[in-house]
């Protein structure tokens, strides 16, 4: 599987299979032919994990609240 290098562009694409084409992330790995630990630490490091739940990645809500926090302190400062 070709790997982009732009992690959102990763994010999107790993999704998009999971959603259309792989129950589990498991799967994805195995037939994609992907290293599930490089690919994990790699979104990880990006922002994003794994919901095995909905099997999707998603922003790491501490990521989201540290975000909207910061923007809440710039808005004040007005």
């Amino acid at each position: 599987m070709y790997i982009p290098k732009d992690n959102d562009m990763l994010y999107s694409m790993v999704n998009m299979k999971l959603r259309d084409q792989y129950d589990s992330f498991e799967d994805f790995c195995e037939c994609e032919d992907v290293d599930p630990a490089r690919l994990i630490a790699r979104l990880n490091g990006a922002g994003y994990e794994y919901d095995e739940e909905h099997n999707k990645f998603t922003p790491i809500l501490d990521n989201i609240i540290e975000s909207e926090e910061s923007k809440d302190s710039e808005d004040s400062k007005e």
